[in-house]
C-alpha cells in the first residue's frame, strides 16, 4: 500500500476517533441535562403534594373549629358569649349576665342561645359533649345562675328540642343530660317551680358519674 493512501486511512481513523469522542461527550451532557431535568420535575412535584396537603390540613382543621359566636350571631336572643373553649370533643361555654333582663327573659334568652348551640354541635359531628352555662352577678360574687350538660342520645337528638326561639329553662334542663340551677335562682322559684325540677336543684336524664360537670359548675361560682 502506498505512503499516499496510508495517510488517507489514517487520516479518517483519527477523523472517525475524534467523532465519537464527541459524540460520548454530547451525549453525557444531554443525560446531565434530562437527569437535571427529571430532579427540577421531581421537586415541583413535591412541592405541589406538599402544598395540597397544607391546604387539605388548614381546610379539615378549620372544618373542625367550632366558633361559639358565630354560630350564636344569628339568634338575636342568645346572651354575649362570655367564654367559650373546645378541647377533646368537648365544649365549654359561659354566657353573660346582663342584669337589664328580667327572670324570664333572662332564663328564656339562656334556653335559646343553649338549643342553638346544642344542634349546631349534634350536627358538627366532632363534639361528644357540651356544658353551657348563663353568669348572675351577686353582692358576694359571682356563680352560674342555670348551666347544663349534653351528652350521648341527649346530644344526638338536639333536633327534638325544636326552635330555638321558642326555647325555655324547664323543657330545655329536663331534656339535658344533667343540669345545675344556682342558689340565686332556685331561692326565687315558687313551690310549683320547684316541683317542676322534682325538688332538685341538679337533675337531668344521666348522673354525673365522674363529677366532670358538677366541678366546672362549682368553679364558675366566685366569693369576693
Amino acid at each position: 500500500m502506498s505512503k499516499h493512501k496510508r495517510a488517507i486511512i489514517s487520516g479518517i481513523v483519527l477523523l472517525v476517533g475524534i467523532l465519537v469522542i464527541f459524540g460520548l461527550v454530547a451525549g453525557g451532557g444531554n443525560e446531565d441535562s434530562s437527569s437535571k431535568g427529571q430532579s427540577a420535575s421531581k421537586k415541583q412535584t413535591t412541592e405541589k403534594k406538599a402544598t395540597s396537603s397544607s391546604k387539605v390540613a388548614a381546610k379539615s382543621s378549620s372544618a373542625k373549629a367550632f366558633d361559639v359566636k358565630a354560630i350564636l350571631k344569628e339568634n338575636k336572643l342568645a346572651p354575649t358569649v362570655l367564654s367559650s373553649e373546645m378541647s377533646n370533643g368537648t365544649v365549654k361555654v359561659v354566657l353573660q349576665d346582663d342584669t337589664k333582663q328580667d327572670f324570664d327573659t333572662y332564663t328564656n334568652a339562656y334556653a335559646s342561645a343553649t338549643v342553638t348551640v346544642v344542634q349546631a354541635a349534634a350536627k358538627a359531628g366532632n363534639i361528644q359533649n357540651v356544658c353551657i352555662a348563663r353568669q348572675v352577678k351577686l353582692q358576694d360574687g359571682t356563680e352560674y345562675a342555670v348551666a347544663s350538660f349534653w351528652t350521648g342520645d341527649q346530644l344526638k337528638n338536639a333536633a327534638s328540642l325544636g326552635d330555638a326561639k321558642q326555647a325555655n329553662m324547664k323543657d330545655t334542663l329536663l331534656a339535658s343530660s344533667r343540669y345545675y340551677i344556682g342558689g340565686s335562682v332556685w331561692a326565687t322559684f315558687s313551690q310549683q317551680q320547684k316541683n317542676d325540677y322534682t325538688n332538685h336543684q341538679q337533675g337531668g336524664q344521666q348522673q354525673d358519674e365522674n363529677q366532670d360537670f358538677t366541678n366546672w359548675v362549682t368553679a364558675g361560682t366566685v366569693k369576693k
